[in-house]
């Protein structure tokens, strides 16, 4: 039922109460009885949506008093007691009809849906079950919000820690100036962009917030006049991320407008609309702002320029309707008559000078509103550009000032052998003289040329400009450089690098007329701490805790009262949280070694891992930690290196980094021996004062049983054991403080104490999940084996009479092709039953048709009561002591009758399952339920067969005993797999059920997913509706095989192992991502090797081409989903208690089959 529908049932279809109906019937008759007919809809209203009263016994109620005029008058023609006891009497009359109008109604359908199985008329069951599941998701949510809420609160941890470990920066006061010209939030800043310079990316991503506009350098004129593009996509997604506008420049080249061709471009019209039109395409492609034009080397000749305006002209055109915009690049050069003429089609003027002579921009006469002053800001040596960094880089290295030029810019001359080189700097000084002369044209706002090269105080007076932030120039930042100072394996990076000075003198009209760099720019520093000239060293385990190995680690600790500190990782730790607690007991420190232990090379997820392991420690023992131990992919050998990033993230977090030196190397492979790892400790035990070992991962046993002789032996030379804060020269409480109480850590360690029990929930699920799997698959295909083995031979002919029946539904596209296959039988004598339920198509008009050709059909007509009551009345008038049923859908081959009769001559069998195959094998859906039925249904249905208890005789192709369906009181219709339902009523009566693998039959399956979907539902919910209704038979020894394999069996399989099997995977993908999926990987792929070969063997089995298993891992991955999907729906549905229907689908008749399949 659609959307739609659903909304028309639940207002207007009487699916309420008898009760409720007449009351809502009450409820109308008195809101227009008795209030002014102009307010009566309001009520009427709040009566449907407040009330939830029934819409359609409002309206009848509502409609009564304008049927019966005579009602409305009641109070003009009746006075006092008489007027209220008449209308008490008349809404007694209404409530009475319209209680029993509804009353049979009710009782019909409450005697057809209180017999269906989990069907609840009231409701309680759903309610109930809602609001626990809603109450429960809404605890986990509660719970996982605070824990991610406080993960991702990185400035916590930062705060306490850094108040005492982190050496504060002092800088050194410069001028500062501020004030100097007037600020302006509303003025735009442009930014150009090499998009080959990683350093303008970086710049980018730290100043973008500041950005209106970014101007990267994507297009340009090639050889021929061709356009072509270096667009960096990280920079356009970047950019579109936060909102900040993209305008592509279009350059040229010194030599470009020699080429003829693109000259032709600009002059001929057709050309330069076609250049225009690739323009507007490449725009719209990357879905960018608009453009920029940056022609510098565009000719002066009058003809050409007045080309490029008509170009400028027709983009402007193409533009304005996707409200893309143009900026120009202008030269001192332009004259400004050309300006003017560009001036309406143009959004900004980007104007481009040497920093000396702005005169010339009031020349050209730009509105003030379009007009962009661009910034020079790098250095030029050899008229090559060069970043403001590597100007820095080369005074510090030559040692050389850099000095304030005749010509307005700083200059830096330094020499190399006998050659003097001369740099050009223009720098944040010039900037500002920049931007001072321009304020009188009140420009729209400024361009920077560009980023990556620039000088980081630039920024400063950009902010004063457009922030109103306090003008200081005077700082510079540092070169990103690691520079290491002292003696020690505890690593502080003490400063975030030490920052450059500058002096500016300033004139009477607020000019900078002079600049002297005080003080280059210093790298990152880093400091090593932990180096006593005394005989100490401190032992630390890293990669634990380990239930085994971190165990009789601490048991040897103990014994020889020696402390240590253990770097936990925090998966490790969530699952072995009683370790923790003794490690801390016992006088032991507990540091920080990331959540995962995996190889990170990103800042953002490091410290996010970090973080999440500090706030396990903190949940799971009350006590933060201050020391990170560096795993081996995170290494800092070398004295100076450009900074890791990790560095700085570990820095801003404020840890104290342990780098140790004294390594035995105990996980290296192979594993070395006990003896080994002493030697090697003894032989660097000069080299530091930390060892490091491993009391997590796998094989630790020798470095378990070297740590006596290594202890025993430091001892014996005179070592004694400290703890990492002694070394640090602190205090227990320095290195691990007490968690604030305002930290609320009982959120998170309500969450870590959870942690081990999903983890072990999981564990559970996946292997069991896997096993049973594996023990499923491997008894199937030996049952299906020895069945296929024992197969008995071709039998004797049975000339009993067989009726064959079968329910029709509107299936006037392929009755005839079913019924023209039964007629092709070789078994003789047959009847053909065609209970045609009620259908509304030509259905019967068919079989009347085939009735007349052929006398052994027999068609017999009743209302539509579903499948079940057919099939019964089909029975009902069978002739035949077997009936064989068959789906409307299917085509059985000839001698499927003769196969199915063969096993009947047991009196013990009750009914055969017939062999039904995919017959419209035409997309991947029908392929891979093609792969399910061959695979999984009737490899069962072999293996079942040997045990004479196959579960499911299928409605598409099955035998019948008449009699012993009529004993069990024919199909039952209280479920919606009312031939599983019969086929287990007869394996309780003790019957036997057989599987005959050559009774053939081809049936349709459904081709679109929907149509699937429908199908599988009623399928499943219907095998739901059948194990549960025969529950009571669970182990009970007297139900024999129906209760102790058949039932177990098919709630274990066929629905606790789908409902599992997402979590199975999501337990694999866990694994991966945490690296440890070595078993995990093993057992799963395991799995899929074994099931792969069962599918094969089971094909083998059918005689099937094998050609479908090439899509087997999409299938059992992709198809596998559906199925568990719908398992969780069917449980779903049968907790609400609503009513189900059968939900017919739509036949295509595309099943035929082949002439050969008839003459095999």
């Amino acid at each position: 039922m659609d959307k739609k529908t659903s909304l028309i049932r639940k207002y207007f279809y009487p699916s309420s109460s008898s009760i409720g109906f007449a009351f809502a019937t009450v409820y109308g008759f008195s809101c227009i009885i008795l209030s002014p007919l102009a307010y009566s809809w309001i009520f009427l209203l709040l009566g449907v949506l407040l009330l939830r009263l029934n819409l359609l016994a409002i309206l009848i109620g509502a409609i009564t008093p304008f049927v019966f005029p005579k009602l409305q008058q009641l109070h003009n023609e009746v006075e006092g007691k008489q007027f209220y006891l008449l209308l008490a009497s008349v809404h007694l009359a209404l409530f009475i009809l319209s209680w029993l109008f509804y009353y049979k109604r009710e009782k019909q359908q409450q005697t057809r849906e209180q017999s269906a199985v989990f069907f609840d008329p009231t409701g309680v069951r759903w309610a109930l079950w809602k609001r626990s599941i809603l109450a429960l998701l809404a605890f986990m949510l509660l719970i996982s919000s605070v824990l991610v809420v406080n993960l991702l609160r990185f400035p916590v941890p930062e705060q306490r820690i850094q108040q005492t470990l982190a050496v504060p920066f002092v800088f050194n006061a410069g001028q500062r100036e501020a004030g100097l010209y007037t600020t302006d939030a509303t003025k735009e800043l442009f930014a150009f962009i090499d998009p080959d310079d990683p350093e303008g990316l970086q710049s980018f991503k730290d100043q973008l917030h500041s950005i209106h506009a970014v101007l990267p350098e994507w297009f340009s004129f090639s050889e021929g006049g061709r356009l072509e593009e270096h667009v960096d996509e990280a920079l356009l997604e970047l950019s579109k991320k936060h909102h900040v506008q993209v305008l592509p420049v279009l350059s040229d080249f010194p030599d470009a407008w020699k080429d003829p061709h693109l000259i032709a471009q600009l002059e001929i019209p057709h050309a330069r609309a076609q250049l225009a039109l690739n323009i507007l395409v490449q725009v719209s492609r990357k879905q960018v702002n608009g453009i920029t034009i940056d022609f510098k080397n565009l000719p002066e000749e009058p003809k050409i320029q007045q080309s490029f305006t008509q170009l400028i002209k027709e983009l402007h055109l193409l533009f304005q309707p996707f409200h893309l915009k143009i900026a120009l690049t202008v030269y001192p050069d332009r004259k400004p008559e050309e300006i003017k003429k560009l001036e309406p089609y143009v959004h900004r003027f980007i104007t481009v000078t040497d920093g000396t002579s702005p005169y010339t921009l009031d020349q050209l006469k730009i509105p003030s509103e379009k007009l962009i002053i661009r910034l020079e800001n790098y250095g030029i040596e050899k008229g090559n550009t060069i970043s403001f960094t590597d100007v820095m880089n080369l005074a510090a290295k030559h040692q050389s000032p850099i000095l304030w030029g005749e010509k307005g810019h700083p200059t830096l001359h330094y020499t190399e052998g006998d050659i003097t080189t001369r740099i050009a700097l223009y720098d944040a000084a010039t900037a500002y003289n920049q931007i001072h002369d321009t304020l009188p044209l009140i420009p729209k706002g400024y361009a920077l040329y560009r980023l990556g090269t620039e000088d980081p105080g630039i920024w400063n007076v950009l902010q004063h400009l457009f922030q109103q932030d306090e003008l200081n120039m005077t700082r510079i930042s540092p070169p990103q450089h690691v520079h290491m100072e002292g003696e020690g394996e505890i690593l502080r990076l003490f400063t975030q690098a030490q920052e450059g000075k500058r002096d500016l003198q300033i004139d009477s009209r607020g000019r900078i007329i002079d600049e002297r760099y005080l003080q280059l720019p210093y790298p990152f520093q880093i400091q090593r701490l932990g180096n006593p000239t005394e005989k100490v060293v401190a032992l630390t385990f890293s990669d634990g805790p380990h239930p085994v190995f971190t165990k009789d680690i601490l048991d040897i600790l103990k014994k020889y009262e020696i402390p240590a500190t253990f770097f936990v990782i925090g998966k490790n730790a969530s699952m072995h949280q009683s370790l923790i607690h003794r490690m801390l007991k016992e006088g032991h420190l507990i540091g920080n070694a990331t959540f995962s232990n995996s190889l990170i090379h990103d800042p953002e997820r490091l410290k996010l891992e970090v973080h999440a392991n500090q706030r396990l420690i903190e949940g799971i023992t009350g006590y933060s930690t201050r020391l990170f131990h560096l795993p081996p992919s995170l290494r800092l050998e070398a004295k100076e290196q450009p900074v890791p990033e990790w560095m700085v993230a570990i820095h801003e977090l404020g840890y104290s980094l342990v780098n140790a030196t004294i390594d035995p190397r105990d996980t290296e492979l192979p594993h070395p021996t006990p003896e080994d790892i002493v030697q090697r400790i003894i032989q660097n035990s000069l080299n530091g004062h930390v060892i490091t070992l491993h009391d997590g991962g796998e094989q630790r046993e020798n470095t378990i049983k070297a740590l006596p002789v290594i202890i025993e032996t430091l001892q014996s030379q005179g070592y004694r054991f400290i703890t990492m804060n002694e070394l640090m020269d602190s205090t227990p409480q320095q290195v691990m403080p007490v968690v604030e109480v305002e930290r609320e850590w009982i959120n998170e360690r309500l969450a870590f104490l959870a942690a081990p029990v999903l983890h072990q929930f999981f564990t559970i699920i996946f292997y069991a999940s896997i096993i049973l799997g594996i023990i499923r698959l491997i008894t199937l295909c030996l049952l299906a084996y020895r069945q296929r083995r024992r197969r008995e031979p071709i039998p004797n002919p049975n000339s009993s009479l067989v009726s064959v029946v079968l329910a029709a539904y509107n299936e006037e596209k392929i009755i005839r092709t079913t019924l023209e296959s039964i007629q092709r039988s070789t078994h003789h004598p047959l009847e053909i039953i065609v209970v045609n339920d009620g259908s509304t198509d030509g259905t019967r008009k068919v079989v009347l048709e085939m009735c007349e050709q052929d006398p052994r059909i027999r068609l017999i007509d009743q209302e539509n009561k579903g499948k079940s009551h057919a099939i019964n009345r089909a029975f009902q008038e069978a002739q035949g002591s077997i009936c064989v049923s068959i789906d409307a859908d299917t085509q059985m081959l000839p001698q499927a009758i003769e196969w199915l009769l063969h096993p009947f001559a047991n009196p013990k069998v009750a009914a055969v399952s017939g062999n039904v195959k995919v017959g419209n094998r035409k997309n991947w859906l029908t392929t891979w339920q093609h792969m399910e039925y061959v695979a999984n249904f009737n490899l069962d249905r072999r293996a079942f067969s040997l045990i004479k208890s196959v579960p499911v005789v299928p409605g598409a192709l099955g035998a019948w005993l008449k009699d012993a369906v009529q004993k069990v009181g024919f199909f039952p219709h209280d479920t919606l797999a009312e031939d599983t339902d019969v086929t287990l009523k007869l394996l309780r009566e003790g019957y036997d059920i057989h599987y005959e693998e050559r009774a053939l039959a081809l049936t349709e399956a459904p081709e679109e997913l929907q149509s699937f979907m429908k199908q599988r539902l009623r399928w499943v919910y219907g095998t739901l509706q059948c194990v549960w209704k025969h529950k009571d038979t669970m182990f009970r020894k007297r139900h024999g095989k129906l209760g102790c394999i058949v039932i177990p069996y098919m709630w274990l399989f066929q629905f606790l192992f789908q409902l599992f099997v997402p979590f199975a995977d999501l337990y694999t993908l866990f694994a991966l991502f945490s690296g440890n999926a070595n078993h995990v990987i093993y057992f799963y792929l395991s799995f899929l090797l074994i099931d792969l070969l069962a599918c094969w063997f089971a094909f083998r089995l059918e005689k099937e081409n094998p050609k479908p298993l090439w899509g087997f891992f999409f299938q059992r991955f992709l198809y596998r989903y559906l199925l568990s999907f719908i398992v969780y729906r069917s449980f779903l549905r049968a907790l609400s208690g609503k009513e189900q229907t059968w939900n017919k689908l739509q036949r295509k008749g595309t099943v035929q089959i082949s002439d050969d399949a008839l003459r095999k």
